[in-house]
């Protein structure tokens, strides 16, 4: 059985920036998939837009905060893959593999049925993150990422 891990961070801007809000980076020997992805805000309630896609990306990303995956089940181990959040340099998107748009006012939410999860390259440096495509104004998100390795 996998070992399933999420990665959170809050009050990413969504605007201004090519590089990933949030993602994870797999390794030379670990191939991250993310089966779920949660979307939303909770700044003042506006009519904004933001758009969203997750690629996969290759290069490290620099600047921004590394979030620790926390294991969903208590007892497993650390995870091999890192987090990365508001990145400011370095790794840029490559292939899309699933693109969304949300009002500020909802939340959304994508679960992989089995089978369809979304499957980062296998080797250093390697990724899988959420790239901001274009919003109406800037607002920040908060933002979520199940995966297994």
């Amino acid at each position: 059985m996998a070992r399933c891990y999420s990665v959170v961070t809050t009050g990413q801007s969504n605007t201004g920036t090519t590089y990933p809000l949030l993602g994870i980076v797999g390794s030379a020997a670990i191939r991250p998939m993310i089966y779920d992805v949660m979307v939303g805000s909770k700044a003042a309630p506006a009519d904004y837009a933001c758009g969203y896609d997750i690629a996969r990306s290759t290069g490290a990303s620099t600047g921004g905060t590394t979030p620790t995956p926390s294991p969903l089940i208590p007892t497993d181990p650390a995870s091999t893959t890192t987090g990365v959040a508001g990145a400011t340099g370095g790794s840029t998107k490559s292939t899309v593999l699933l693109s969304f748009s949300v009002n500020q006012r909802a939340t959304f939410r994508w679960v992989a049925s089995p089978g369809s999860e979304l499957v980062c390259t296998l080797g250093a440096n390697c990724g899988l993150n959420i790239f901001s495509n274009g919003a109406s104004t800037a607002f920040n998100a908060d933002m979520a990422l199940l995966f297994q390795e």
